[in-house]
């Protein structure tokens, strides 16, 4: 479900046809716009959906790049 860089790898040596891109990052983002909402007096709709792309063996190098950027912002972080 997650394209985590070991099921990313799984992808990129055909162990694993595919994984979904779920946006994490999207989800918490709308999550608190959806809060901020509601805590002013406003209503949110049941369902919200967002774009969960599968991430297949052409795609993959995409979403190792997106790892690298989350790396490489992370080991600033102490």
């Amino acid at each position: 479900m997650d394209y985590s860089r070991v099921n990313l790898d799984l992808v990129k040596n055909g162990e694993i046809y595919a994984v979904v891109a779920q946006p994490l990052f999207q989800e918490f983002a709308k999550c608190a716009e959806m809060l901020d909402t509601i805590l002013r007096g406003g209503t949110v709709p049941f369902d919200n959906i967002m774009p969960a792309p599968l991430v297949t063996k052409d795609k993959v190098a995409d979403y190792i790049a997106i790892n690298d950027t989350v790396d490489k912002g992370m080991a600033n972080v102490k």
